[in-house]
């Protein structure tokens, strides 16, 4: 969770002062992570805005989309909503009453004493994302398992 931290840290994060600031600390954000991981994985819970907007910024001012590393490499993304419907074997059609009660059966109880909080609060989506992930990730090895 260290990168909750760094994105507190004013000497790390500052306010910008135009779009192409932004897009410049965003770019050198990802740079930087890309640097000291093996592997950066983008995991989004709403692919049509969290990425969009990302990508565009990126984009419009000379930066490689989420797509692509820094060093032009592809990347994976996920989007979690996908990823778990198929990790229970569910089309796309699925009624979400069915999706919510597997979740709730499945995943929920996988580390039931982490609280999440999906508030819209930046911080918060992104530890919500992220528990979330985690947690589909251990239902799927611990069905591998057995």
């Amino acid at each position: 969770m260290s990168i909750f931290k760094t994105l507190q840290d004013p000497t790390k994060v500052n306010l910008v002062t135009s779009e192409y600031d932004m897009a410049k600390a965003l770019n050198n954000a990802l740079l930087e992570a890309e640097t000291k991981y093996d592997t950066v994985v983008i995991i989004v819970d709403n692919i049509s805005f969290d990425t969009t907007w990302c990508n565009m910024l990126l984009m419009k001012h000379g930066f490689n989309n989420l797509s692509y590393t820094r060093a032009n490499k592809y990347r994976w993304g996920y989007e979690l909503d996908s990823y778990t419907l198929g990790s229970f074997g569910f089309s796309p059609e699925v009624e979400w009453s069915e999706y919510v009660n597997a979740m709730k059966l499945h995943i929920d109880p996988i580390f039931p004493n982490i609280e999440i909080i999906h508030d819209h609060n930046p911080e918060n989506d992104a530890m919500s994302i992220l528990v979330k992930f985690i947690r589909v990730v251990n239902y799927n090895l611990q069905k591998k398992v057995e």
